[in-house]
């Protein structure tokens, strides 16, 4: 869960920098931020609720963590299928010429 959830978290930050003008940018920061808080908010209370009672055969704190699973990867599949990389071409010119260790030895 923690492996997924960080994992995700990287890529919309990632993703709303290329996407958002430099102008606009602390506005579609901020707004990702604040849906972030107010949905971390909602799904607290739900978990919180449905954490000590049974909800089938499973635990409720599993259950929230599953809920927890199945949107990070949802939204990690969303993002590996629907977005593009800007510098796509560039960075794999990059790869082809430099190794993954030239960026420590050159700087």
């Amino acid at each position: 869960n923690g492996v997924g959830l960080g994992m995700v978290q990287p890529l919309l930050l990632s993703m709303c920098a290329d996407k958002s003008p430099p102008s606009k940018r602390g506005t579609a920061f901020g707004a990702l931020f604040f849906v972030g808080a107010v949905c971390n908010t909602l799904f607290g209370l739900f978990a919180t609720k449905f954490a000590a009672s049974d909800i089938g055969a499973l635990a409720g704190w599993r259950v929230s963590v599953i809920i927890v699973v199945v949107l990070s990867a949802s939204v990690s599949v969303g993002i590996m299928m629907f977005m593009e990389e800007p510098n796509a071409e560039g960075l794999a010119e990059r790869r082809k010429t430099q190794g993954y260790l030239s960026t420590f030895t050159k700087n």
